[in-house]
C-alpha cells in the first residue's frame, strides 16, 4: 500500500512495510500510557509569603518558582488560603481601601489577580465545600460565599474561628483560638456543637483521604490527629506549626512561620523539613484540592490512585502492549517476505 509507513532495520537493503493493524497497536499504546502519565503528575504546593504577598509554587521535588504577587499590605495579613475544583487561589486579604476590612482575592491558574468579595470584617482560614461555596469564619459569624461571588452570612457562638474543613459528609469543622476547641458546625445555619477541646491555639485543620482530622496547635508546636470521638493524638513536634495541606499520596504539609521551612510527614509519622527559604509562609495548599465538588468529579478520578500503584499498573500493561505489537510486527514482516 502506498501509504503504509516504511521502516528501514539497521544493515538491511530492503525497507520494511508497517501494515494497518501495526498501526493500530501503536495507536492504542499511545492512547493507553499519555493520559495515565498525564495523571500520575503529582501536584505541586503553593504556598503564601506572608511578609512580602508572593506566592510560590513548590514541586514535589522543592523546587520553588515564583507565581503570582500579592501587594505587601495585603500579603502581610494573608490569613485565609484555599483552592477551588479549577486551581484557582482564594486568599483572605486586608482591603487596602477599606481598613480594617478584609477581602477576598482570587489567583488564577496564569497567576493573574483579582477581587472576588470584599465587605468582611477581619477573617480567618478559608474552606470549600463540595459544591463549590467558600466558607470563612469572623468572630460570632461564619460567611458563604457562591462561585458567583455572592456572600451570606451566619450567626455563630465562635468567639476566634480560625482553621475551617469539611469531612466527606459535608459538616464543617472550625478551630476556635479563643477557647482552645474545635466545633462542629451545620454549615446551613450555622449551629455550633463542641468535637474537642483542651487545645492551646489551634490553627489548622485538614482531613486526609480516610476522613481523619488533623489540627496544629500553633503556641505548643505541635501536630495532632484528632479521633472520632474527639480524642487528640500528638503526632510531631513543628515549630509555630500553622497551616496543613494532604498531597495525593496521603503526605502532610506543614508551614511553620518562624522557620520560613515547610515540612512533611509522611503515612508513617516520618517528619522532615520539605522546603526552606521561604519569607514567613503562614498559608499553603495543593492545587487540587483532596475533596472536589461534587459536580466537577462525582467519581474519585485516577490521579487519585497513589502514584507507585498507579506506575505499577501503567508499567506492566505497557509491556504486555508492547511485546504483543513486536510479536505481530515479526509476523507480519514474515508474511511480507
Amino acid at each position: 500500500m502506498e501509504n503504509d509507513l516504511v521502516a528501514q532495520a539497521p544493515g538491511s537493503p530492503h525497507p520494511h512495510k508497517v501494515r494497518p493493524m501495526t498501526r493500530v497497536w501503536l495507536f492504542l499504546l499511545l492512547a493507553a500510557l499519555l493520559p495515565r502519565l498525564a495523571q500520575a503528575q503529582t501536584d505541586d504546593l503553593f504556598v503564601v509569603n506572608s511578609r512580602t504577598g508572593n506566592i510560590v509554587r513548590v514541586t514535589p521535588a522543592g523546587v520553588i518558582t515564583p507565581f503570582a504577587h500579592v501587594n505587601e499590605v495585603q500579603g502581610l495579613g494573608a490569613v485565609g488560603f484555599a483552592v477551588n475544583a479549577h486551581g484557582n487561589l482564594y486568599l483572605a486579604v486586608p482591603d487596602p481601601a477599606s481598613p480594617p476590612g478584609y477581602e477576598i482575592y482570587e489567583v488564577d491558574h496564569t497567576g493573574a489577580g483579582k477581587v472576588f468579595a470584599r465587605g468582611f470584617p477581619p477573617l480567618g482560614l478559608l474552606a470549600f465545600a463540595a459544591d463549590g461555596t467558600l466558607f470563612a469564619g469572623a468572630s460570632g459569624k461564619i460567611f458563604k460565599i457562591s462561585p458567583a461571588g455572592a456572600v451570606e452570612s451566619l450567626p455563630t457562638n465562635i468567639t476566634g474561628p480560625t482553621g475551617l474543613a469539611f469531612d466527606t459528609q459535608g459538616t464543617l469543622f472550625v478551630a476556635d483560638i479563643a477557647h482552645g476547641d474545635i466545633l462542629k458546625v451545620n454549615p446551613k445555619t450555622g449551629a455550633a456543637t463542641p468535637f474537642a477541646s483542651g487545645l492551646n491555639h489551634p490553627e489548622g485543620l485538614a482531613f486526609d483521604a480516610a476522613g481523619n482530622l488533623f489540627v496544629t496547635d500553633f503556641y505548643v508546636n505541635s501536630v495532632l490527629r484528632v479521633s472520632g470521638t474527639g480524642k487528640t493524638t500528638l503526632l510531631g513536634s513543628v515549630p509555630l506549626a500553622r497551616c496543613l495541606a494532604f498531597d495525593r499520596e496521603g503526605n502532610l504539609y506543614i508551614s511553620s512561620e518562624n522557620t520560613d521551612t515547610v515540612y512533611v510527614m509522611d503515612k508513617v509519622g516520618a517528619l522532615r523539613p520539605f522546603v526552606s527559604g521561604l519569607d514567613m509562609p503562614l498559608n499553603l495548599a495543593f492545587n487540587h484540592p483532596l475533596l472536589k465538588p461534587a459536580d466537577v468529579a462525582p467519581t474519585p478520578p485516577a490521579a487519585a490512585i497513589p502514584l507507585g500503584l498507579l506506575l505499577g499498573i501503567i508499567i506492566p500493561v505497557a509491556l504486555i502492549i508492547i511485546v504483543a505489537t513486536l510479536v505481530l510486527m515479526a509476523k507480519e514482516n514474515k508474511t511480507a517476505a
